[in-house]
């Protein structure tokens, strides 16, 4: 934009100039007419050639200092703002870009070494030791919160009653036996014994190996749960060929607190180096 000014600014002292100095046009030997007439010699023709040449270099001089002096017009700058605006947007999506690729290639990293690690049979006996002791870690929150709790007279009461009905009305009867119950304000706690014998047939001689069956579990999670979300469950040999259950209820609308996690926002070399040294 700048050197067309500058064109236009030359084309236009030019004009002035030849029009001040009356040129019209030339015959074949050079000589200058003005409206057909030879023009009479003139001694301060020169110094007037002088002048506006001087005129030309100066006006020439005053529009070359406005175009490096004046700031950018309206338009400029409203142009300049709109490459400056779409410059941030360009360098923005390839920096997400960037991220989302970085992402994507930690994820299958990932997964390689999860897929590494579960082939791993060391491992997996580690991973299934480190879920038991979370589960220990539950309940013993689960019971400091119980061993805490006072008695609600209004709710407890009527919880271990339905709780009772729930067993004495089910197959859970004929399976288990009451051990202890107990209801406090937002979690009951039930302790129930599976005996050697159950879900053997006498006339058949089933080994002791047989006398917690996965049925037996489910229909005492079932009995129990009826009226009441399921919180935690703990079991353990009786000594004599059984086991014994403890199961923490949790009253509707309260929950449970949850133990901390040591594998929770680890990455899967800290997993496979925590089990490792477990």
């Amino acid at each position: 934009m700048a050197l067309m000014m500058a064109i236009l600014a030359l084309g236009l002292v030019a004009t002035d100039y030849f029009a001040g100095s009356g040129v019209r046009g030339s015959d074949s030997s050079g000589s200058k007419s003005v409206d057909g007439a030879r023009p009479a010699p003139d001694s301060n023709h020169g110094a007037q050639i002088d002048a506006r040449i001087k005129m030309m270099d100066d006006r020439l001089a005053e529009l070359a200092g406005r175009l490096t002096s004046d700031p950018p017009g309206e338009g400029d700058l409203a142009a300049h703002e709109k490459l400056e605006a779409l410059e941030a947007q360009i360098a923005l999506l390839m920096a997400k870009a960037a991220t989302e690729d970085a992402q994507r290639q930690a994820s299958r990293t990932e997964l390689a070494e999860l897929q590494k690690a579960a082939n791993d049979p060391f491992l997996r006996q580690q991973f299934a030791k480190a879920t038991n002791m979370q589960q220990q870690r539950q309940v013993e929150v689960v019971e400091e919160l119980f061993g805490s709790e006072d008695i609600d007279p209004n709710w407890a009461p009527k919880a271990r009653e339905q709780l009772e009905r729930n067993l004495a009305t089910s197959d859970a009867f004929f399976l288990a036996n009451v051990v202890d119950m107990q209801c406090r304000t937002s979690v009951c706690r039930v302790d129930l014994a599976v005996p050697e014998d159950v879900g053997a047939s006498p006339s058949e001689g089933l080994s002791s190996s047989t006398a917690t069956p996965m049925d037996t579990e489910l229909v005492l999670l079932a009995t129990v749960s009826r009226d009441m979300p399921m919180g935690t469950m703990r079991r353990e040999p009786d000594g004599a060929g059984g086991y014994r259950y403890r199961i923490y209820l949790h009253r509707d609308g309260y929950v449970p607190p949850k133990a901390s996690n040591p594998l929770e926002g680890m990455t899967v070399p800290q997993i496979r180096t925590y089990l490792e040294n477990l």
